[in-house]
């Protein structure tokens, strides 16, 4: 029964062998068309930093200290190939390779380098574990808006005064990315499966509109103590009765405010591209959001001014119905709007224990 235990906090069991991350790191993606593809991470905002052929591969960098955040792989149907995180040290690495499920550790052929596991999870969605990759010089964020006017009855005492807000258009400047989710079968089996093999830690619950003793969502932030975090790095939500297959929901990039995060908008929407949800501000998480379909279905999310949290915001369950989504914007109206193909990765991509 897709149950999420929270109340026992499971991720605070000793357990010697949990892997601890330090943050997320990447998404890799198969797609059909590689150019078509590359064309919809440029106006995305993401840079192209380097390409591989075998297999045919385009990396892609924002503008943090991380050398990629987005893979594009050729692949003949679209493909989630999983993400990864960056494990806290070597020691996590190991533990990572010991987890069932687990490939050998590896040298990682990825921009920075390092080591690396990849771990097959209980849905079959493939979670690699990074260690020891370069980090690259962080850029200055993109131009953006000056401090706003705000309402003052002397118009002499206005913060910004004899300038103009002047910002180019062109796509939202990624800085990284902030969580990616999946699609399970069962929501409570699966975040067992990482709150004790990893120190992920539930931190809101949604409960199922269709039956309120079951759970819907479960959002996850990495326990970092007393150091805060985002509210979520990751996420699952169950599948529907028609759905046949688990698999990737969506992929979610912070940008630096709201205007970044509309010139990017009308930037996507000038190009052609399908919006699937936006622009509203959630709930649980406050973030402002903007959902896409790029080329192949796969849904990706432009976010700003997201809550970040420590162990003292305590976990919480909450029954909502779709018009409390969202605090202001667009309602969702299809929960199953994601890429509900058989997006797992073909089983010889890991040889697994």
């Amino acid at each position: 029964m897709p149950v999420v235990n929270f109340q026992d906090h499971p991720w605070k069991k000793p357990n010697p062998n949990r892997v601890h991350l330090r943050r997320l790191a990447w998404v890799n993606y198969g797609h059909v068309d590689l150019e078509k593809a590359h064309q919809f991470a440029l106006d995305f905002g993401l840079e192209e930093t380097h390409r591989s052929s075998n297999p045919e591969r385009i990396f892609y960098r924002g503008y943090s200290d991380q050398p990629i955040l987005y893979v594009s792989q050729k692949s003949d149907r679209p493909l989630f190939f999983g993400g990864a995180f960056e494990a806290a040290t070597e020691e996590d690495l190991k533990r990572a390779a010991a987890l069932p499920g687990a490939g050998p550790i590896r040298d990682s052929d990825f921009p920075g380098g390092g080591k690396i596991v990849t771990i097959r999870d209980p849905d079959e969605v493939l979670v690699n574990v990074v260690w020891g990759y370069k980090t690259v010089p962080v850029r200055p964020p993109p131009k953006r808006a000056d401090v706003p006017n705000v309402p003052l009855v002397d118009d002499d005492e206005k913060p910004r005064r004899g300038t103009y807000q002047r910002l180019p258009k062109g796509p939202a400047a990624v800085f990284k990315l902030g969580h990616v989710g999946h699609i399970s079968h069962d929501v409570g089996k699966i975040s067992a499966w990482y709150m004790d093999n990893f120190n992920i830690r539930a931190v809101d619950i949604q409960a199922d509109m269709r039956d309120p003793s079951q759970d819907f969502a479960v959002f996850y932030a990495l326990d970092l103590g007393d150091n805060f975090t985002d509210h979520h790095c990751f996420f699952h939500f169950q599948t529907f009765p028609d759905q046949k297959h688990t698999g990737p929901h969506h992929s979610s990039f912070e940008v630096y405010d709201f205007d970044v995060q509309l010139q990017g908008h009308y930037h996507l929407e000038s190009q052609g591209y399908k919006l699937m949800w936006g622009v509203g501000r959630h709930l649980l998480g406050s973030q402002i959001f903007d959902y896409w379909y790029d080329t192949d279905g796969f849904i990706v999310e432009h976010y700003a001014d997201g809550d970040v949290i420590n162990q003292k915001n305590a976990a919480e369950r909450y029954d909502l119905d779709r018009e409390e989504y969202t605090t202001w914007g667009a309602q969702f109206n299809d929960l199953t709007g994601a890429y509900t193909g058989d997006s797992r990765p073909p089983a010889e991509l890991l040889a697994t224990k």
